[in-house]
């Protein structure tokens, strides 16, 4: 009986740490997932990568912080002629959301 309790106590714990793992780690929610649907792409800057702007990966979160900082950028901004599209694909790992990148 003792070894069930102890059993169930262990299983609880690992629950409790994978969904808890932010705020317990001090890690940003911004790219905090359990899965890889929770990732996406998200462009940083006023302008998109394919034109010189910066992308990353990261959760809901983060893309309604870019969205609302991106409010500020104005119609008369000036991207250069630059593709800096470098992530293929966003995925969970480790609970983190991470780009997966070109490889040239």
């Amino acid at each position: 009986m003792i070894i069930v309790i102890v059993a169930i106590i262990i299983i609880g714990f690992f629950f409790f740490w994978k969904y808890n793992k932010a705020e317990i780690t001090g890690e940003p929610d911004e790219f905090f997932c359990n899965t890889s649907s929770d990732c996406i792409k998200i462009e940083t800057s006023c302008c998109p990568c394919s034109s010189g702007g910066e992308e990353i990966c990261g959760n809901m979160k983060q893309l309604e912080k870019y969205e609302k900082e991106k409010e500020n950028c104005g119609d008369n901004i000036f991207c250069v002629a630059m593709y800096n599209c470098h992530i293929t694909e966003c995925d969970c790992i480790d609970n983190k959301c991470t780009s997966i990148e070109i490889k040239e």
